[in-house]
């Protein structure tokens, strides 16, 4: 019997109780129960009969080394199945007394991880960091190979002097000074923060940033709309292009920042509201841009976002992407099973990254489908949930960047041994990465 569809039975029992609703107790397949594994994470866009979330990811922060020279703090990420996750990344922002932010890093967290268990290994290098910093925060966010990201948060305060420091014991800041801290709803209010979920998404890795583009901030009430009454709420969000100079130094620019009313619609158990939040970076990741304090990258795009109530901050979220220098221009199916990508690179001056072409074998998996009929098939709506993917051909191509550069990547695939017994296959995939973002892909 299969992971996925087990765990997310057993996560839709287990919060169902947890909220006080009615029992659901499926009926087992057979006299032997399914033995309990580790909660998979559900979506909160997806309608599930119960109320759900995806899990953290844990931030283990081993050492914290500061010196009037550099910030140096190492760790590493747990909480999810490793083989799932694809990319990961880390985000450090260092604050004064004050709450404000005084600078940071990001940086991908790929490093081998050190214990059994976690997704991978981290290090934040931070030159000369800020005298007025006294306290940091590290926001994680790990993306699965079904695109949806896990988050995760912790901080605390930088040692006085040179020395490694246990991070657990430390007090956490919050995620995003610039915005309402999140406080706590009084246990008598009618409104809880536990009766919220909040989301934010970038649409697109791969625009024009000259053109802008935008995020878009999802709440989610677990609640009639009426529940609400007559408050005032608002989403809120600053986007923020976070910088490396050549000098090692780091900035962070506002490039948004504003809150917009919203009006929550949906029925008797659930409601909705979003709202866009439009910015225009200042060009790609990847490339060298050059500016009025030297060259720099732009490290990623990040945004964080609140729900307030009358003024109140009742959920936060954050989310982040890079623009990507390249562009799918076409996808073809060829005889003799072979795939063939043609990319486009938009932007840079020799700058050399890798383009790879996969192709996936798809599988219907019998088994997920039968423990998905006790969830009335919700699960197969997400993604390789109730199908299996196995790598059937790859080719791997380095490409300098250079605008209008155009370059063709082909590979060839085989029919492979299904990935599990009783499987049969449905069909192939076609992916297509710029180093490890997907720009395109098509299925047949």
């Amino acid at each position: 019997m299969k992971f996925k569809i087990q765990a997310a039975l057993i996560v839709l029992v287990a919060v169902s109780l947890a909220c006080g609703g009615e029992k659901y107790v499926p009926p087992p397949p057979s006299p032997q129960p399914p033995i309990p594994l580790s909660p998979l994470p559900t979506p909160t866009f997806i309608p599930l009969p119960t109320k759900t979330s995806l899990p953290p990811v844990n931030i283990h922060v081993e050492t914290v080394q500061l010196t009037p020279e550099q910030l140096t703090i190492s760790g590493q990420l747990s909480g999810i199945p490793a083989e799932t996750a694809y990319q990961s990344q880390v985000a450090l922002d260092l604050f004064d007394s004050s709450q404000t932010i005084q600078g940071g890093q990001a940086a991908a967290c790929d490093q081998p991880p050190h214990t059994e268990g976690a997704i991978c290994a981290f290090t934040l290098l931070v030159m000369n960091p800020p005298a007025s910093a006294v306290s940091y925060s590290i926001t994680a966010r790990v993306y699965s190979q079904t695109a949806f990201m896990f988050t995760g948060q912790t901080g605390g305060a930088l040692p006085v002097q040179e020395m490694a420091v246990n991070a657990t014991a430390l007090p956490e800041i919050p995620a995003s000074p610039s915005l309402p801290p999140n406080p706590s709803v009084p246990p008598n209010s009618p409104i809880q923060n536990k009766d919220f979920a909040l989301s934010v998404q970038f649409p697109f890795e791969y625009y024009a940033p000259e053109n802008g583009s935008y995020a878009t901030v999802t709440a989610t009430y677990w609640e009639a709309p009426t529940a609400l009454g007559a408050a005032s709420l608002e989403l809120c969000a600053t986007i923020t292009e976070q910088r490396r100079y050549e000098s090692g130094q780091t900035a962070e620019v506002v490039l948004s920042e504003g809150c917009k009313p919203i009006t929550f619609t949906g029925s008797q158990s659930t409601a909705h509201a979003s709202a866009k939040f439009l910015f225009t970076p200042s060009g790609y990741g990847y490339v060298w841009t050059n500016g009025t304090d030297g060259r720099y990258q732009i490290t990623q795009i990040f945004a964080s976002a609140a729900l307030l109530k009358d003024r109140e901050s009742m959920k936060t979220a954050v989310a982040n992407h890079l623009p990507v220098p390249a562009r799918v221009t076409g996808l073809s199916w060829a005889s003799g099973n072979q795939a063939n990508a043609s990319v486009v690179t938009t932007a840079g001056e020799g700058e050399t990254y890798t383009i790879t072409l996969k192709v996936y074998q798809v599988e219907g998996d019998p088994d997920e489908i039968f423990w998905s009929f006790f969830l009335l098939f919700t699960p197969c709506l997400i993604p390789e949930i109730c199908d299996d993917r196995t790598n059937a051909g790859e080719s791997i191509r380095q490409i300098t960047l250079s605008p209008g550069a155009e370059t063709a990547i082909t590979t060839a695939y085989n029919v492979v041994p299904v990935k599990e017994e009783g499987n049969y296959v449905t069909g192939y995939e076609m992916v297509v990465f710029f180093e490890d973002k997907i720009i395109g892909r098509q299925s047949k």
